[in-house]
């Protein structure tokens, strides 16, 4: 609908250039989706696995209680913190998540070198 000569109405406004693809530019939801569920399907067997172990060596009801209380938290921080990610800006939640990741990786050079049961530690350091 196109506005009338008055002015009143919707008025249309037709692209002087025709839109380009850009490659890359365009995200193809499929399998940002896939990847995601994957992702969350192995937490979930993750989380599966921890409460078989604590209700296979302890007792059943506390670990259902446990893992109520788990999910009512979870739930509340989600409710409560995923909308205000969006407030932060992409720039600075990527520098926190790459100054996480840094901290928490260790440099090549220390990290411990595993030897075998009958080998004995001095010998572990020369190889």
């Amino acid at each position: 609908m196109r506005g009338d000569a008055t002015g009143s109405g919707p008025r249309i406004v037709e692209p002087s250039v025709p839109f380009r693809q850009v490659p890359g530019g365009q995200v193809n939801a499929l399998p940002l989706f896939l990847t995601v569920f994957v992702a969350c399907l192995v937490e979930a067997v993750e989380a599966l696995t921890i409460v078989l172990a604590a209700g296979l060596t302890r007792e059943w009801r506390s670990t259902f209680q446990g893992m109520a209380a788990a999910l009512i938290v979870l739930a509340g921080v989600t409710a409560g913190l995923g909308p205000a990610l969006a407030l932060i800006p992409l720039s600075a939640l990527r520098l926190v998540v790459v100054a996480i990741r840094t901290a928490m990786t260790r440099p090549a050079r220390t990290r411990a070198r595993w030897r075998r049961p009958g080998q004995p530690k001095a010998a572990a350091g020369a190889a």
